[in-house]
């Protein structure tokens, strides 16, 4: 009955109150983001992804317009190009969708490098409690 007794006890000490769910800077402590260093990696592969992207696109083109000036008797260089034409489309498709995969990662990784804005306050008072959520979303 004792131990009953104490657990009642502290559980109402404890909710007469308040509590913060986060830390704000009311309490002294700054909230912390996460690191922006995977943010900054995201970055410069999704920069390479494009780069990579761009040059295909440039080089398929390339290919397309040698492969067009050859004729009959070239047609082992024909063939050659055509090769070309299709590795440099290959790779343009694959970096195209990686650069757009790779985009969404790092747009999701910078703002995870944000500061949460949020507040969330518990207040217990003789007629039950209340709760305050803000900040913003």
């Amino acid at each position: 009955m004792r131990l009953l007794a104490l657990a009642l006890g502290c559980s109402l000490a404890m909710t007469s109150a308040p509590a913060f769910a986060d830390p704000t800077a009311d309490d002294g402590v700054e909230a912390e983001g996460g690191s922006p260093m995977p943010a900054y990696v995201a970055t410069g592969v999704t920069a390479a992804l494009l780069v990579t992207s761009v040059v295909s696109f440039f080089e398929y083109t390339w290919s397309l317009k040698e492969r067009r000036d050859k004729f009959g008797a070239q047609r082992e260089d024909w063939y050659q190009a055509a090769e070309s034409a299709d590795r440099w489309h290959t790779i343009g498709l694959f970096a195209a969708g990686a650069t757009i995969v790779s985009g969404g990662v790092t747009g999701y990784l910078w703002t995870r490098t944000e500061k949460p804005r949020t507040r969330f306050t518990v207040t217990a008072n003789s007629h039950g409690g209340s709760a305050w959520l803000g900040g913003s979303f």
